[in-house]
């Protein structure tokens, strides 16, 4: 399901029914999911990224497909900023 919402959300043209899609999918994760804390393999999952998977479709409403822009991006431009200056 995780991957399933990641190649919905790369797509460079999303319409209603792929948004429709999307939050199903989301909402399924976020029941399914719940199989690691059950088995004891976790006590809690509450990642940032996962919460941030509920707010996609109201951000793609309001700015439009991410077309494949993924957080990471920021991430390692940042590490690399830091890490430079700090050398």
């Amino acid at each position: 399901m995780f991957l399933d919402f990641c190649y919905l959300v790369r797509r460079s043209i999303l319409n209603e029914a792929t948004l429709d899609v999307i939050d199903t999918t989301v909402d399924r994760f976020h029941q399914e999911h719940t199989i690691f804390i059950t088995s004891g393999m976790h006590v809690h999952l509450s990642l940032p990224c996962q919460h941030a998977m509920v707010h996609y479709r109201e951000l793609i409403e309001l700015f439009g497909a991410p077309n494949g822009l993924c957080s990471s991006i920021t991430e390692s431009k940042h590490i690399r900023a830091v890490k430079d200056f700090v050398r």
